[in-house]
């Protein structure tokens, strides 16, 4: 009885941790000028909430009958995250997400985000390749 109260203990205890990990490894991000906490907040779940509707891993046949297609489909999901932000002006923030900043030239997400009452998208974009990557983009270090 003991030392099955020592497993189950100790299996809540890794899930606990892998889901603090999980939730909390897009929780920092680099900005370029002044946002508060809660404007980071709100920008990082509009951008997840973006990101999760267009490239986001959903059940389908698909991914039942291809299964190692899809677990590859969701490791990429994962792996996007918000590189930086730029703040352009107390109420324009451009924010750049991907899997890195060595490759968010060749493929990457550009969020542009604008503050009247609240935060709200104004335009996105997505590229695969370096040909249609937006030009001039600076990778801050």
């Amino acid at each position: 009885m003991r030392k099955w109260k020592l497993i189950t203990l100790t299996s809540l205890a890794v899930v606990a941790v892998l889901a603090i990990y999980f939730r909390s490894r897009d929780s920092r991000f680099q900005v370029i000028g002044t946002l508060s906490d809660a404007d980071a907040a709100v920008i990082r779940e509009l951008v997840q909430r973006d990101i999760r509707a267009t490239a986001g891993f959903s059940w389908s046949l698909d991914t039942l009958l291809s299964p190692r297609i899809a677990a590859q489909n969701y490791r990429e999901y994962r792996a996007q995250r918000i590189l930086w932000a730029e703040v352009l002006s107390p109420t324009e923030v451009s924010v750049y997400a991907g899997t890195s900043k060595s490759v968010i030239t060749t493929q990457g997400w550009h969020f542009t985000f604008r503050r009247a009452a609240q935060w709200e998208v104004t335009g996105s974009a997505y590229w695969g390749f370096a040909e249609v990557a937006p030009s001039g983009i600076h990778v801050p270090p």
